[in-house]
């Protein structure tokens, strides 16, 4: 079989000893064979005019030359090619490293890929158990219309005129939505016992009609989280915000193809890996 990566293990101190006695251009010969021997899998075959074209041959000197190191480092097989006991053997060797970190690899891929997905189930059965089990409190967009307080009137007197409007009180105003830092909301969401991503909140229809997962979700706030905790940056309503980021892709961590595959990125992959590293040392995702 040939060697994938066209490259062989040169033993210069058992070259040498074996070769002091071989001139330049028999060095030069014996390399060139090598080259293609290794190149080709094994593959040298018993042609003269073949071989001389392998080697480059322009003189009889050349010629010569090739012969001769034919003669004293290949034997003749009986499938009619040159063979080299010692290179066989580094290609049997080579051989087995590369099939040994090939598997490795695939092994390595396999448990990373396990673990990742094992992980995120993980941590999306936990959040959805734990708001299933807490009421939670649903907060409405801006563009939604909110309920009015009930007025209420200050035993108005009853006269033949009926009640003025100076008689009324008049409803307050509602107080506007404070602006507040992601921090803040974090920790106020833990002070009411509620999630700051909720069961119920409209992203998780919005993953659903698109094919994006639950996974995707998590590593999703993953960078959220890790974009603006510790900063001043202040909004009105977090969970409109993070909404955005999903739905805009803002991070670009996944990507639907035109067949409607849906997958992570290099940068969804590498975010993946970073998250299981903090998971594994404690942290939180």
């Amino acid at each position: 079989m040939a060697n994938p990566n066209y490259w062989y293990a040169r033993h210069f101190k058992d070259y040498a000893e074996k070769t002091a006695h071989l001139s330049m251009v028999e060095h030069g010969a014996y390399t060139l064979l090598l080259d293609h021997y290794y190149q080709t899998g094994g593959k040298l075959m018993a042609n003269a005019m073949a071989l001389l074209r392998v080697c480059r041959c322009q003189t009889d000197d050349e010629r010569i030359a090739v012969q001769s190191v034919l003669d004293q480092f290949f034997f003749l097989g009986d499938d009619g090619m040159y063979h080299n006991k010692r290179a066989d053997k580094e290609m049997g060797v080579a051989a087995n490293v590369s099939a040994a970190r090939s598997q490795a690899g695939k092994v390595g891929a396999e448990k990373r890929w396990k673990n990742g997905k094992e992980m995120a189930n993980a941590m999306a059965n936990d959040m959805a158990n734990a708001m299933a089990n807490t009421k939670q409190t649903v907060w409405q967009n801006d563009a939604q219309p909110q309920p009015q307080p009930q007025q209420h009137i200050k035993n108005p007197p009853i006269s033949p005129k009926g009640i003025t409007q100076d008689q009324v009180e008049k409803p307050k105003s509602k107080r506007a939505k404070a602006s507040e830092t992601l921090q803040d909301f974090v920790d106020r969401c833990k002070a009411e016992g509620v999630k700051p991503i909720p069961l119920d909140d409209p992203i998780f229809d919005y993953i659903e009609n698109v094919g994006l997962t639950e996974e995707m979700l998590v590593l999703g706030w993953f960078v959220f989280k890790s974009r603006y905790l510790g900063t001043d940056q202040k909004q009105k309503d977090w969970r409109a915000h993070y909404r955005n980021a999903v739905k805009s892709n803002w991070y670009k961590l996944w990507f639907i193809g035109n067949d409607g595959t849906v997958g992570l990125t290099t940068a969804g992959q590498q975010t993946q890996r970073e998250m299981e590293a903090v998971m594994a040392k404690g942290g939180q995702a």
